[in-house]
């Protein structure tokens, strides 16, 4: 069992080396795909592409305890924002809706989970894409539904990927 989780992760470590060798080097945006929506990637592109991350593995939710938020600092620009969550029910009620809400300028993307005794183990993914036109924080904020539980939020990330442009477009729905 350990030697197929181990090349499981060897194949992961390679598969996000590769994408983020392909984006530092223009690759993916330039790539044939690009090319059918009207081009390659502007010059320049490695020099403005930038991520900038920010973990913490055990944030606690305690009994009555605020809202937590977790900030990531930013410089101006554009990005693309995405935020992990994995939440377990460390003591309390017997089950527990987390929420978490992922804030960057006007944008925001917000979930829901609900965790118990029979399924304790939670992870949710928020993903927001906008601009910033000034240095400024990306939030991301956690709360549960329940003033007497203790919740524990594990491996908590959050990575702005700063691109040379972006675009928010509906999706296209058959």
């Amino acid at each position: 069992m350990h030697e197929i989780s181990a090349r499981r992760m060897a194949r992961q470590r390679f598969a996000v080396l590769a994408l983020g060798g392909a984006i530092a080097t223009g690759a993916v945006l330039a790539g044939p795909a690009s090319a059918e929506r009207g081009g390659a990637a502007p010059s320049g592109i490695a020099a403005k592409t930038r991520a900038i991350s920010g973990f913490d593995n055990s944030v606690i939710l305690g009994p009555g305890a605020p809202p937590v938020v977790m900030r990531l600092n930013v410089p101006a620009g554009e990005y693309a924002v995405n935020a992990k969550v994995t939440a377990r029910l460390a003591g309390g009620a017997s089950e527990e809706t987390v929420n978490c809400r992922l804030v960057v300028a006007d944008g925001f993307d917000e979930a829901d989970l609900t965790i118990s005794q029979l399924l304790n183990l939670q992870t949710m993914a928020l993903q927001v894409v906008d601009e910033l036109t000034s240095p400024r924080a990306i939030n991301l904020v956690c709360d549960k539904s329940k003033d007497a539980s203790t919740i524990e939020l594990t491996f908590v990330k959050l990575t702005a990927l700063k691109v040379h442009s972006t675009s928010v477009v509906p999706l296209d729905i058959d």
